[in-house]
């Protein structure tokens, strides 16, 4: 196995962005990842608020901002705990299996919400 480095964080660190800055998002938390990383895990522990993710992701050398919840690539919807379960949290690995290097992820709560102290995210730079 390489050798690599774990970076971990919130979304309140990141750049906050203005209103439709990242794909219609309203009030989204980017944070850059800058080599990219992957695997990439984004967990929503938050009670009672769902947080939309985006992802730019980079496939073959080429940064990629086409995405489709289609191609598994682009946007994710994170329950919240509550709908989930009591002590269960929602997360999903957004570079698909380490398949993809993730560039970026942008939050934002499924009300607009700047309350986004509640996801946190993991990524390993190979």
């Amino acid at each position: 196995m390489g050798r690599g480095t774990v970076r971990a964080g919130a979304p309140t660190t990141g750049t906050q962005a203005a209103d439709g800055t990242d794909n219609d998002q309203t009030l989204p938390r980017i944070i850059l990842f800058d080599p990219p990383v992957r695997p990439c895990i984004v967990t929503n522990h938050c009670v009672n608020e769902e947080v939309r993710v985006k992802i730019n992701t980079e496939l073959s050398g080429t940064v990629s901002e086409t995405f489709t919840t289609a191609n598994g690539l682009g946007h994710f919807l994170l329950s919240p705990r509550a709908a989930t379960g009591v002590g269960g949290v929602h997360s999903v690995d957004v570079s698909c299996g380490g398949q993809v290097a993730v560039h970026s992820v942008s939050f934002t709560t499924g009300n607009g919400s700047d309350d986004l102290d509640d996801v946190s995210v993991v990524g390993f730079q190979p």
